[in-house]
């Protein structure tokens, strides 16, 4: 497989609200704030023109400049908890290179993802060539024909009739597991969809696709975080 030409950015959308954890994006992880992990391995990646923060908080923005990224600041109106990442990315992509060449391609990394690799981001880059996104999936710990719902006090199988199949019959399906995604940008800024029919996915195994929502999650990713730590020397 080929390289992308010209090279691509990153976007890390951080804003500055978060109500399940506060300060959600620059809480301390291991002695560093969250979000640098995400940054350095950008950095370390060595194939992004600019690594760019979009935020709407001066103290994000001053946390990706210590750490190599370009702060930008987005609108109020894209600072909500219910905007979607879509539109920060297309707003920052169309104002940004309004009057220069824009790249062919960017890659949205998450804040959260402090355990990628720059590996990752290399090799599913080379999987962009051939497809419009390309997104960071992982597998269910436990199949989704096994989940059940609860009515009227009692569980039911949310799919009764593949509930009762033997699992090896199952297929196999992915999940986003909330890393990063890949984009060209003509068709991205053409219509801002991150599940176009051109669609592919970079699996990666579950212990580097640590999503962080809840105070659960936090203490399990500093658990993980100590422990790759340690198996580096650096703990």
């Amino acid at each position: 497989m080929g390289s992308l030409t010209p090279p691509p950015i990153a976007l890390l959308p951080a804003r500055g609200g978060s109500k399940r954890i506060p300060r959600k994006n620059i809480v301390d992880l291991c002695g560093r704030p969250l979000l640098s992990y995400a940054i350095e391995t950008c950095l370390n990646a060595d194939i992004f023109t600019e690594v760019i923060v979009s935020t709407d908080d001066t103290e994000i923005a001053d946390i990706a400049r210590q750490w190599g990224a370009t702060a930008d600041m987005r609108p109020d109106d894209l600072a909500g908890d219910r905007t979607p990442v879509t539109e920060v990315c297309a707003e920052l992509l169309t104002r940004r290179f309004r009057t220069e060449t824009a790249p062919d391609s960017f890659c949205l990394v998450y804040p959260m993802a402090a355990f990628i690799e720059a590996s990752d981001l290399v090799a599913s880059a080379k999987i962009l060539v051939n497809q419009d996104v390309v997104l960071g999936v992982s597998h269910y710990p436990m199949h989704p024909y096994k989940a059940l719902v609860e009515r009227d006090g009692y569980l039911q199988a949310l799919w009764p009739e593949q509930n009762q199949q033997q699992s090896q019959t199952y297929p196999d399906v992915l999940a986003a597991n909330g890393s990063f995604v890949w984009a060209r940008t003509e068709q991205f800024l053409a219509a801002p969809n991150f599940y176009p029919k051109r669609l592919a996915g970079y699996v990666m195994p579950f212990e580097r696709a640590v999503d962080i929502d809840t105070s659960e999650d936090l203490d399990r990713a500093r658990q993980l975080m100590r422990l790759r730590l340690m198996a580096k020397g650096d703990g």
